[in-house]
């Protein structure tokens, strides 16, 4: 670089630890990203840090990176977690970059780690039911917890935006529910679910006995004079769970039921994508959940008989 003329004149450059350090003090300043978001992204530096933080972040190489994630990988992180954490380191460099601190970045040259994407057991509406029926047994927020699950496998929306909801959300003349109305959505856009028969018959029963003095559908039992929402239901999962025998149920598989029986109904893709917040129009569910309506399709097309034998109508076999 040096014989081209490429050279880069500059001071001393930090260590990961330091830079770590001025990057996350930029994020809390800058509100450039969610709350949620930067807390995941300081816990990954955290990781870093401990790893890495001594060198200095032009002399970290791809190889240094690839051993770290093969370390945290042999304590049990799932290859999702793994690629995240590169996905901080990579936000890191691009803004050393940008500061004129290095000229390249080590990550770049990192293979992602390659993510089981398991077929997915369909949860059914009777292992909730079991589930729900634990949590009245071994949690005082019992009901609250049975109404989110509810409200989850009803409209199939993600677990965070589901606690932000308030009451003014639900749209009741024009029969649908408005999800990520304060923009505060994954994808920070709003989006209107249709009232289904179960959604509108479930959402008029809580509006009943709703708590008057909170705007929220779901507000935080230890809210004292604040009105606030409940931040989660996880304890009240885990118990539920542990009594029912369900271990492998989950909060997001609510939402995967209501894609699958959604399919499974023949509503059209682009229909449940607009529902679900999905942006590419349909396309991934369906990759994911395409089979399942083509089992359906084929359930269907046992029930026509074609030729002198005539059509099944109803179980019973009419004339050709």
């Amino acid at each position: 670089m040096r014989d081209k003329g490429q050279t880069v004149v500059r001071g001393r450059t930090p260590t990961l630890a330091e830079f770590a350090q001025q990057y996350i003090e930029r994020l809390h300043m800058g509100n450039r990203k969610r709350p949620k978001t930067i807390s995941s992204e300081c816990g990954h530096l955290r990781f870093w840090t401990r790893e890495l933080g001594r060198h200095r972040l032009h002399t970290i190489s791809a190889g240094q990176i690839q051993r770290a994630l093969d370390k945290r990988a042999s304590d049990g992180r799932a290859p999702r977690t793994l690629n995240i954490a590169l996905t901080s380191l990579r936000n890191l460099y691009a803004e050393a970059i940008a500061d004129g601190l290095v000229e390249t970045s080590p990550c770049q040259s990192v293979k992602w780690r390659k993510v089981d994407n398991k077929d997915r057991k369909l949860v059914t509406d009777r292992d909730f039911s079991a589930i729900c029926d634990a949590a009245m047994e071994t949690s005082k927020n019992g009901h609250q917890f049975c109404d989110y699950i509810r409200l989850l496998q009803y409209c199939g929306s993600r677990m965070a935006e589901t606690l932000r909801l308030r009451w003014s959300d639900v749209k009741w003349e024009q029969e649908q529910l408005v999800i990520g109305a304060d923009g505060d959505s994954k994808n920070h856009e709003s989006r209107h679910v249709d009232f289904n028969p179960s959604l509108k018959s479930h959402l008029t029963e809580m509006h009943q006995r709703r708590d008057e003095g909170s705007v929220w559908i779901f507000p935080s039992p230890q809210r004292g004079t604040k009105d606030i929402p409940s931040k989660s239901f996880r304890e009240t999962l885990l118990l539920a769970r542990e009594e029912s025998g369900l271990e492998h149920v989950g909060f997001h598989d609510t939402r995967h039921h209501f894609i699958s029986m959604s399919v499974m109904a023949g509503i059209d893709y682009m229909t449940i994508a607009a529902w679900v917040g999905h942006k590419d129009g349909g396309i991934l569910i369906g990759k994911t959940y395409g089979h399942l309506a083509n089992e359906h399709r084929q359930r269907a097309a046992q029930k026509l008989v074609l030729g002198s034998v005539g059509i099944i109508d109803g179980g019973k076999v009419a004339a050709g």
